[in-house]
C-alpha cells in the first residue's frame, strides 16, 4: 500500500477513486465529442468552399445534412462505446476465454477494401496518437498495473488507447456513412478529440496522483517500457493471388521465398528525456504517414499567461525548467530585472528598466529597433550562407544604421540592455548551430530569422518566458516541417524559405506578424499532408502486401511441397485459399488458432486429392468427402460473396473426387473390407499443425527504435546521408522501411545491417524536440551556476 497521505486504504476507498476515474474518462471524452460534433457545420462548409471539384463539395455538403439527423444520436453512442472499455479487467479477460471455448471467434473471413480502409482508418490515427501522447499513456499504463494490483475492480490498463478510443468512435460510425465520408469524420475527429488527449490523459494521471499511486514517476522514465506502434493495416488487392497462384502453379515443384515466422517488436523503452517545450523528453513523435505534428497551440497566441507571484516568481516551466530560475538567470545576464510587455508600458508613459528610453549616453529601445528593421532584410544580415551568428556584425550594422539617419555622426552607444539581448540571441543561435537533430539546409534558413528574433525578445522579454509565443513555435515549426529537408530545390525547402522571406520584408514585427507566418505555415502543411501521408501509405502497402505474400507462399509450400494437385483444385488451393490466408494474415497475423484453422483445412484438401494407393485410403475418400467439401463451402461462403464463384471451385474439388474414386481400380471384395473397417475405426486422427515458435531476430534492435522515428540514414561510401522517417518494422523479414518527408520509400535496411550503422555511428536518430526550447535550455544551464 502506497505510504502518500491520501492513497486508498479500502475497498470502498478504491471503489470511489475507480468511480471518479470513469466519470472523469466519460465526461472528458463526452465534452471533446460534443465539442467535434458542434463544430462540424462550420467545418463543413470551410471545406466544401475549399473544395476544387463540384463531387467533393457535395460529399461536404450531403455529410453535413447527414450529421444534423444523428448528431445527438452519435454522442450517446459514442459514450456508449466508451463505457465498456471500463470493466474490470478480470471480466474482460473471462468474456474472451468464454468466446474462444464457444468458438464464438473462430470465423474466417475475407476482409473487404471497405472494411480494410475502416480499419486503416483506425490504426493509423490510432498508431499516430499513440506515439504523440507516449509519455502520459505510459505512466497512466504503469499506474493502473500498480492499482491492480490493489484492486480486481480496474480496468484493463491499455484500455484507455488511443487505438481503442479511435475503435469506439469508429463503431459509432458504423452503418451511419459511406467510406469518404468516414475519412471526413475522422480528420475532424483526429482535430477536434484526438489531438487533444494529451489533456485527458494529464487528467486521469493527476486523479491516480491525488490518490497516492505512485505519484513519484518521473516525466520520462527508462524502465517503463512502451509498446511499438503496429504499422497501417492496408487493403488487399482485389483478387491479389490470381497472378501469384498462376505462377505458383506454373512453377510448381520450386521452393518459393523462405521467411521466418512473426514476432512482436520488442517494447522498447522512452528515449533519454531531452530539453524542450512541445516534445519533452522525446524523439520525432510523427507515426501518421506525412505528418508534422501541431506546433501553434490551440487557438493561437493571445499573450494572456499567468503573472509571476507577489515575489516575482513564475510558476510554470519554459524549456524543460522552471521559469523564474530562467527569469532570474536573464536578469542576472541582462543587469536588470526581466519584464514582460516593456515595449507597451514604455509606449504608455510609464519608465520600464527593461526597455530603457533614449539617454545622453545610449540609444533607448525605440531607436535600436528602428535600426533592427532596417537592417533585416539587408542581404548580409538575411541571406547570409555561413552557419554563424555575429552579435558584433550585428551591433555594427545598428550603429551604420543610425548614423545614416544622424548626418554620419554617433555620439552614443547601444545600451546594455539591448546589447545583452543580442548577446544572448547569438547563445542560443549558436546552440540551434550546434544541434544535430537540424539540417545545415534549414539551420541556414532559421539563421535569416536572427533579427526577427532579437526584435521579438526586446519588445517583450517574456518571450524568454512562455513557449507558445508565435516567434518561438514558427521556429520550432520550421525545423520540424524541414526535418527531412536537406536541400534547396526540394518544394518545403522552397515554401519555407518563401514565409521567411515575407516575414523579414515586413518592417513592423510584432506577435501579430509571427501569428500570421506560423499561420501560413500550418496551412501549407494541411495542404502537402495529405498527399505525403497518401505515397507513405502506399509504399508501406507495397512493403506489407510483399511481406504477407512470402508469409502465404511459405505456408503453403509446407502444405503442398512434394503433393500433387489436379488441376481442378488449382483454383481452390493456388487462388481462393491463398487470398483466404492473405487477409487473415493481414488483420490477425498467425499466431492465433484462427490461421492454424486455416492451414489444417488446407493440409486435408491437398491429402484428399492425392492417389490413392490402396482400398482403405478410398474408403477413408468416401466416408470424409462430404464432410470435407461441406467445411471448405462453410469457410468460402464467410468469405467470398459470389455464390457463382464459391459453386466453381467446390465444383473443382468434388469432381475431382468424384474422378479419383471412379478411377480406383480395386476388387469389391477389398473395398467392401477396407469400408467395414472404416466405418468400425472411425474418422482418421491427423496430427495437429505445430505452431512455429515465435521468431527471434539474430540481430534485435534496439529496444527504442519504432516507427515514426527520424534518421539519418547511410546510403553507401560514395553517397551523402540521408535524413528519412522509419515507416514500417517488418520483424519476420527483419527488415525496415524507410520514408522520406513526401512520404516516398527510400530504403530498406535489415535489422542486423542498420543495429551495425547505429553502433558504427555511421546512421544516426535525429532527436525530435523543440529546438529553441532546446537551445534555451542548453543556454541557461550554462549560464546557471552548478547547484548544490
Amino acid at each position: 500500500m502506497s505510504n502518500h497521505p491520501g492513497a486508498p486504504g479500502s475497498t470502498q476507498e478504491y471503489g470511489e477513486l475507480i468511480t471518479a476515474i470513469k466519470n472523469e474518462v466519460t465526461s472528458r471524452l463526452g465534452e471533446l465529442m460534443t465539442k467535434m460534433l458542434h463544430n462540424a457545420d462550420e467545418k463543413l462548409l470551410e471545406k466544401a468552399d475549399a473544395a476544387n471539384f463540384s463531387h467533393e463539395k457535395d460529399v461536404f455538403y450531403w455529410l453535413k445534412g447527414k450529421l444534423a439527423d444523428v448528431k445527438a444520436d452519435m454522442a450517446a453512442d459514442f459514450s456508449v462505446n466508451i463505457i465498456p472499455l471500463l470493466r474490470p479487467y478480470a471480466v474482460t479477460q473471462a468474456e474472451d476465454a468464454a468466446k474462444k471455448l464457444q468458438g464464438l471467434d473462430d470465423e474466417l473471413s475475407l476482409v473487404g477494401s471497405d472494411d480494410m480502409d475502416d480499419m486503416v482508418l483506425v490504426k493509423n490515427l490510432g498508431t499516430e496518437s499513440d506515439a504523440r501522447f507516449r509519455e502520459q499513456i505510459s505512466n497512466l499504463e504503469t499506474r493502473l498495473e500498480h492499482l491492480a494490483l490493489k484492486t480486481p475492480d480496474i480496468f484493463a490498463k491499455n484500455a484507455l488507447s488511443p487505438m481503442n478510443l479511435c475503435q469506439a468512435f469508429d463503431d459509432t460510425l458504423i452503418d451511419r456513412f459511406e467510406l469518404a465520408e468516414k475519412k471526413i469524420m475522422f480528420d475532424m475527429f483526429k482535430e477536434d478529440v484526438a489531438e487533444h488527449l494529451g489533456s485527458f490523459y494529464d487528467s486521469i494521471n493527476n486523479i491516480l496522483i491525488g490518490a497516492g499511486i505512485l505519484p513519484q514517476i518521473k516525466l520520462t522514465s527508462k524502465g517503463i517500457k512502451h509498446a511499438p506502434a503496429p504499422p497501417p493495416v492496408e487493403a488487399p488487392p482485389e483478387q491479389p493471388y490470381d497472378e501469384a497462384g498462376a505462377d505458383y502453379a506454373q512453377d510448381y515443384g520450386g521452393a518459393p521465398p523462405q521467411q521466418p515466422q512473426t514476432a512482436p517488436p520488442q517494447a522498447p523503452p522512452q528515449p533519454p528525456p531531452q530539453a524542450g517545450g512541445h516534445n519533452v523528453g522525446g524523439y520525432a513523435q510523427t507515426a501518421e504517414p506525412g505528418a508534422y505534428g501541431t506546433g501553434a497551440p490551440a487557438g493561437g497566441y493571445t499573450g494572456a499567461h499567468p503573472p509571476p507571484d507577489a515575489s516575482g516568481n513564475y510558476q510554470h516551466q519554459t524549456a524543460g525548467i522552471p521559469a523564474s530560475q530562467v527569469s532570474q538567470t536573464l536578469s542576472n545576464f541582462f543587469g536588470a530585472p526581466l519584464q514582460g510587455g516593456g515595449a507597451q508600458s514604455a509606449h504608455s508613459g510609464e519608465e520600464v528598466q527593461a526597455y530603457p528610453a533614449s539617454t545622453a549616453q545610449h540609444f533607448g529601445h525605440d531607436e535600436i529597433i528602428q535600426a533592427l528593421s532596417s537592417i533585416q532584410a539587408l542581404p548580409t544580415i538575411s541571406e547570409a550562407g555561413e552557419l554563424k551568428f555575429d552579435a558584433e556584425a550585428v551591433k555594427q550594422a545598428i550603429m551604420s544604421s543610425i548614423a545614416k539617419t544622424s548626418g554620419g555622426a554617433v555620439t552614443k552607444r547601444i545600451n546594455q540592455i539591448a546589447e545583452k539581448t543580442i548577446d544572448f540571441i547569438e547563445l542560443v543561435f549558436d546552440a540551434i548551430i550546434e544541434d544535430e537533430s537540424i539540417s545545415d539546409t534549414i539551420k541556414a534558413l532559421l539563421l535569416r530569422l536572427q533579427i526577427p528574433v532579437i526584435k521579438a525578445s526586446m519588445l517583450d522579454q517574456e518571450f524568454f518566458i512562455y513557449d507558445d509565443h508565435p516567434a518561438r513555435v514558427l521556429l520550432d515549426r520550421i525545423a520540424e516541417v524541414g526535418t527531412g529537408v536537406t536541400a534547396h530545390d526540394d518544394e518545403v525547402y522552397i515554401r519555407l524559405d518563401k514565409i521567411v522571406s515575407q516575414l523579414i520584408s515586413e518592417y513592423e514585427l510584432d506577435t501579430a506578424t509571427f501569428q500570421g507566418a506560423l499561420d501560413t505555415l500550418n496551412d501549407y502543411v494541411r495542404e502537402r499532408e495529405e498527399q505525403a501521408q497518401q505515397r507513405e501509405e502506399e509504399a508501406q502497402k507495397a512493403a506489407l502486401r510483399e511481406h504477407a505474400r512470402n508469409t502465404v507462399l511459405k505456408s503453403l509450400r509446407s502444405i503442398t511441397a512434394g503433393k500433387s494437385l489436379p488441376e481442378a483444385v488449382h483454383a481452390l488451393i493456388l487462388k481462393r485459399w491463398p487470398t483466404l490466408m492473405f487477409n487473415h494474415y493481414l488483420d490477425f497475423g498467425k499466431e492465433n488458432d484462427e490461421w492454424v484453422a486455416i492451414i489444417e483445412l488446407l493440409r486435408d484438401i491437398v491429402d484428399s486429392v492425392q492417389p490413392i494407393q490402396s482400398a482403405k485410403e478410398l474408403a477413408h475418400l468416401k466416408a470424409e468427402k462430404d464432410s470435407l467439401v461441406e467445411r471448405v463451402e462453410h469457410s468460402l461462403s464467410k468469405a467470398y460473396k459470389s455464390k457463382k464463384d464459391i459453386r466453381f471451385v467446390v465444383g473443382g474439388l468434388v469432381e475431382t473426387f468424384d474422378d479419383m474414386i471412379e478411377d480406383a481400380n480395386f476388387q469389391e471384395e477389398e473395398i467392401q473390407s477396407a469400408e467395414q473397417t472404416v466405418a468400425e475405426e472411425g474418422p482418421r486422427e491427423k496430427e495437429p499443425i505445430k505452431v512455429e515458435p515465435a521468431h527471434v531476430p539474430k540481430s534485435p534492435l534496439p529496444s527504442n527504435i519504432m516507427p515514426g522515428m527520424w534518421f539519418q540514414i547511410y546510403t553507401g561510401a560514395d553517397s551523402p546521408v540521408r535524413r528519412c522517417k522509419l515507416s514500417v518494422i517488418i520483424v519476420e523479414d527483419e527488415k525496415l522501411i524507410f520514408v522520406t518527408h513526401d512520404g516516398e520509400l527510400i530504403a530498406e535496411k535489415s535489422f542486423e545491417e542498420f543495429t551495425g550503422e547505429l553502433d558504427n555511428g555511421k546512421s544516426k536518430v535525429i532527436m525530435g524536440h523543440s529546438v529553441f526550447d532546446y537551445a534555451l535550455n542548453s543556454v541557461i544551464t550554462k549560464l546557471e551556476p552548478v547547484r548544490t
